[in-house]
C-alpha cells in the first residue's frame, strides 16, 4: 500500500492512499449520494474506526470545506458525522467525540429531528441540518489515528 505523510501534524504520521491526514486524523471525501445513516455505515465498514467526520474547530471546518471543494462535487452540500436524532436540539458526533464545536448561520439548526450537512456553495462553510433517510449527499469520512 502507497501511503501519504502528512504535515499538518505535530510529528509525521500517513494515512492509507487516498486519505488525506489532519490533525491526527485520517479524512476521505467520498462522491456518493447516499443519505445520513448510509452514509455514516460506509464510513464505518471502509476503514476500522471509520465515521462521518465529525469537526471541532474553525481551522478543522475549513480543512473538511477544502478537502470537498477541492474534489469538484457538483452537490451543494456534503453529510457532517452530527446529527440530533435521539433529541431534538441535543447535538452528536458519530465518533463519540465531545460536542465543542458547530458553524450555524443564523435560522439554524431548525426544529426537528434531523441530521447535519456543510455547505458547499453559497455560504460555504455553514451548516445545515436535512431530513435524516430522505435527502442524499457525498459526505466525509474520518478515521482517527492509533498512537499505539
Amino acid at each position: 500500500m502507497h501511503t501519504i505523510h502528512l504535515y499538518q501534524d505535530r510529528c509525521t504520521r500517513t494515512c492509507v492512499s487516498s486519505w488525506t491526514g489532519y490533525n491526527l486524523t485520517c479524512l476521505r471525501f467520498i462522491n456518493e449520494e447516499r443519505n445520513w445513516i448510509e452514509a455514516e455505515m460506509y464510513c464505518q465498514a471502509l476503514i476500522p474506526g471509520g465515521h462521518l467526520v465529525s469537526i471541532h474547530s474553525k481551522e478543522n471546518n475549513d480543512f473538511v470545506l477544502e478537502l470537498a471543494q477541492k474534489e469538484g462535487s457538483p452537490h451543494p452540500k456534503i453529510w457532517i458525522g452530527s446529527s440530533d436524532v435521539y433529541e431534538d436540539g441535543t447535538e452528536f458526533w458519530t465518533d463519540g467525540s465531545r460536542w465543542d464545536y458547530h458553524y450555524w448561520p443564523t435560522g439554524r439548526p431548525v426544529a426537528g429531528l434531523l441530521c447535519n450537512t456543510m455547505i458547499l456553495t453559497q455560504n460555504a462553510g455553514f451548516w445545515s441540518d436535512e431530513e435524516c433517510t430522505i435527502s442524499r449527499f457525498p459526505f466525509v469520512c474520518i478515521s482517527h489515528m492509533d498512537l499505539n
